[in-house]
């Protein structure tokens, strides 16, 4: 830039600036657009008063006089600012869009705790702090990018819902979970509990689903807890007998296949049983599925 004589143009907010070399006589310059009043003028490096041009269509400035050929014209128009158009420091909205660059990060908390931004590839919602990651909302739906397929939602005092190919797979209900298509676990596991020698044994159907008890006295046994009405669920209770028979009493709710309980195994044999209900435990049926079990 060269010298300037005349006031330095400062920008205390923003400028734009067209520069012309005249052609002999020529008055009029067509600019990129400016502001009446917010315009100033230079005429190979000095500032021309008011006077010496015309400046009030916002594009165009004619001088007085015409310049030279080779004369140098440069234009500078500057933007009007408003205090109503900063933000405050105590907060403020923005009605236009905020663009950040890859890695560049919208932070917040005073040890930046939360951060929301993109990489080169992906978009990511950290939570570096100790505390949770919370997302509120009365009902909170995960679309992909075009906004045509649901992945999973959660409904406020309804289904949470897994969904496959924009088809729901696994929702709970008010008394479960609904599944659609086959379930294929992996691996299947049930809760055993051995059971210590007593008068009385309790099986207790919210702790397990497989028992077992090696008897060392007469015996009586004993259902508790088990599911709702509505629900059915089964159990297993492997009983090795002692050495000198003893007798089992078995819950008058049981009802026998055959209708009558299976006699106890001989001494040190090991009998499995098998039990259903479906009324939550009005009724237990009763099987023997093995006896003298090695």
């Amino acid at each position: 830039m060269s010298g300037y004589i005349g006031i330095l143009p400062v920008p205390q907010a923003t400028e734009t600036r067209n520069s012309f070399t005249a052609t002999s006589n020529q008055t009029s310059f067509a600019t990129d657009g400016y502001t009446p009043n917010f315009v100033s003028v230079y005429l190979n490096g000095v500032l021309l008063s008011a006077a010496d041009f015309t400046a009030t269509n916002g594009t165009d400035v004619v001088l007085a006089s015409g310049a030279a050929a080779d004369d140098v014209v440069e234009v500078i128009a500057f933007s009007t600012f408003q205090s109503a158009d900063a933000l405050p420091l105590t907060g403020g909205s923005i009605s236009g869009n905020v663009s950040f660059g890859d890695n560049n990060k919208a932070i917040f908390g005073a040890g930046s705790d939360l951060q929301i931004y993109h990489d080169a590839n992906n978009s990511n919602i950290r939570e570096n702090g100790t505390g949770n990651l919370q997302i509120w909302g009365n009902n909170t739906i995960f679309y992909n990018s075009s906004g045509d397929e649901i992945h999973a939602q959660f409904i406020t005092d309804g289904a949470v819902e897994l969904r496959h190919n924009n088809a729901a797979k696994l929702a709970t209900t008010a008394t479960g979970v609904a599944i659609t298509g086959a379930v294929k676990p992996t691996t299947y596991q049930e809760t055993y509990v051995a059971k210590s020698a007593a008068s009385t044994v309790t099986c207790d159907l919210a702790t397990g689903t497989s028992f077992s008890l090696t008897m060392a006295q007469n015996t009586t046994f004993a259902f508790t807890n088990p599911p709702s009405s509505g629900t059915a669920f089964s159990f297993t209770l492997f009983i090795t007998q002692h050495s000198t028979a003893v007798t089992l009493t078995w819950p008058n709710t049981v009802d026998w296949a055959g209708g009558s309980a299976p006699d106890a195994a001989g001494a040190n044999e090991l009998q499995a049983y098998a039990f259903f209900t479906r009324d939550g435990g009005t009724t237990y049926y009763g099987f023997l599925g093995g006896t003298a079990i090695a």
